[in-house]
Parts: structure tokens; sequence; C-alpha cells
């Protein structure tokens, strides 16, 4: 069996140097093999030099993706892999000591799977306000934090893999792409595409299975623990929703249901009041809140752009 481990990066030369240096100390059982495919996403940091330093210590090779965004990214590693199975983690990932061979034997163990993951716990180089992790519990997590008490075997509905701890056989994906409509971008925080990319795997009948013992450890960047980055992520969040499941039900104005804007202007109205009327805790909370809807509502405005664009008889 051959393996490949497929890593997307985008300017983070110094990261993705740590996860590299990690691989060095990971080895599939024998007689596996593998490879290390780097997909840089037009980086313009020292991602090339530092893939070539660690040519000599790992089967590595670096592939550059032009078309910007993770979902051509991971697409572009789709086509290039070689492997029977492709592993995906980030470029701020340390991988556990098991990793390769807790996917080998879950792999034997589970023949018909299309898909693995397995537990991804935060790596904090500085410890978060606790204050901000009780009003956005996604940042106490790590953001992609699952945790591992689950059992081994497949997962049931509302159960995810992400993508810093995800593999994938390659027999079972043919044919399938990541929706370039998800995934992050230089410009917009969506996300979400390897939950859509596994729902339609799952569609062809393919389990996906939890591995408990292959787990990683997601980097969590400073910048990443402050309410100016917590506001962009949680108005991702909220793009993302309407991007996967459509623009909501109701009557709209400019495409934008009606509901869902007075939703948002009560929202906004009350991260006025609580800025001066509430505990910090609570002001938050509201902040976090009127932001997933803000997201939802420009989502809800950028479909019914494309929508114009497309046909703009039937939209005039």
């Amino acid at each position: 069996m051959h393996l490949t481990v497929a890593i997307c990066t985008w300017n983070r030369a110094r990261l993705l140097e740590k996860t590299l240096d990690r691989m060095t100390e990971v080895r599939p059982p024998a007689p596996v093999s593998w490879d290390i495919l780097v997909v840089d996403n037009n980086s313009t940091d020292a991602t090339a030099d530092v893939v070539r330093n660690f040519e000599g210590r790992l089967p590595i090779r670096l592939v550059v993706e032009s078309q910007q965004g993770l979902s051509h990214a991971r697409n572009r590693a789709l086509a290039e892999a070689s492997g029977r199975y492709i592993l995906f983690t980030d470029d701020d990932v340390l991988v556990g000591d098991d990793w390769l061979g807790a996917l080998v034997r879950g792999a034997a163990a589970w023949p018909d799977a299309g898909g693995f993951g397995g537990p991804i716990e935060p790596w904090f180089e500085t410890t978060p306000d606790p204050t901000l992790c009780e009003a956005f519990p996604l940042l106490a997590r790590g953001f992609c934090g699952i945790e591992d008490a689950r059992p081994e075997g497949p997962l049931g509905d509302g159960q995810e893999v992400f993508g810093a701890n995800m593999a994938f056989r390659v027999d079972a994906i043919d044919g399938l792409s990541f929706d370039p409509n998800l995934g992050a971008s230089a410009t917009v925080g969506r996300e979400g595409e390897e939950v859509e990319f596994s729902a339609r795997l799952r569609g062809r009948g393919y389990p996906i299975v939890w591995l408990p013992a292959m787990s990683v450890r997601h980097y969590v960047d400073p910048s990443r623990m402050t309410l100016s980055y917590l506001r962009r992520y949680y108005e991702g969040r909220g793009r993302t929703t309407v991007r996967r499941e459509g623009v909501p039900d109701g009557t709209q104005l400019f495409g934008v249901p009606r509901w869902l804007l007075r939703r948002w202007l009560g929202q906004a109205a009350l991260v006025a009041r609580s800025r001066v009327t509430a505990g910090r805790v609570d002001y938050l909370t509201n902040v976090r809140n009127e932001r997933y809807t803000r997201g939802m509502l420009k989502e809800c405005l950028a479909i019914s752009r494309e929508r114009r664009r497309e046909d703009p008889l039937r939209h005039a």
C-alpha cells in the first residue's frame, strides 16, 4: 500500500517548517510506502525554500496551484496524489506518532470505508482569554477541535471530519472534487468544503470512519484569539451556512429573506445596548450572534448577485 500525505499551504512558511519537521519523526508501518505532497497556493514567502530543505529527509515534492482558494488547492492534491489513500492535514499541524499507523490499521479493519478522521487537539502558543472562550466556544476548541471520546467506527449523522485530519480512499472518491464556492481563500472566510465533500462521498454509500488513534494537534495563532478575528470568523461561518444550505425560505428583499433582515437589525440593536448595559460575556455573545447573522445576510446578497449575472432577464 502507498499513502499520499497532502498539505495545502499559503504564506505559512514558519509553521509549515514545524509541520514538516514533525513529519520526519513519523513513519508508516512496513511494507507501506508514502510520499508528501505540498500544494503551494501562490505563496509569496519562503515556502518553496522550506520544502527544498526537507527533500533529503522526507519523500516530499512541491506543486503550485495558481488558482487561489483552499478547495482549488485540495483538488490539485487529488489530481496529483499517487497513493491508494490520501491523507489531508494542514500547514500548522503536528501529527501524532501513530498517525500513519492508525490509518493503515483502520483501512485494514474497515476496507469498505470511503474516508477516515480522528481527534484534533488545539495547540495554543499562548493561553486564550477565558472570557472570549466562554463567549466564542469554538475558540476554546481551537476552531476545529474534535473530542476523542468516540469509539472507533462509522460516524453518524451530524458527526464530521475536518481538513486538519482526514483521509480518503482514492478509488472511492473517483470523480469527486471540493466545491470551490466553499473553503477559505485570500478574500472570503467561507469554510465547510470538507463537510460537503464527505456528504457526497457518504451519498455514494461509503461510510466515514472515526479512528481515535489517528490524532493531531492544530496550531492556534494568537492573532486568532482576538475579537476582531472572531468577528470575521463567525461572519464567515454564517456565509458558509447559506452557501451550503441555500438561501433560507421567506419573502425576500433584494435576495434576503425579510425575517433574516429583521433578525439582524434586532441583533445589531442588542449589541449596541448590551455594550453599555450587560456583562462582557453577554455582550460578546451578542456580537457573535450578530456577526453570524450578518454573514448569512451577506451571502444571500452574494448569491442574488450571482443569479442576476447568470440570468439578468429573469432577475430584472
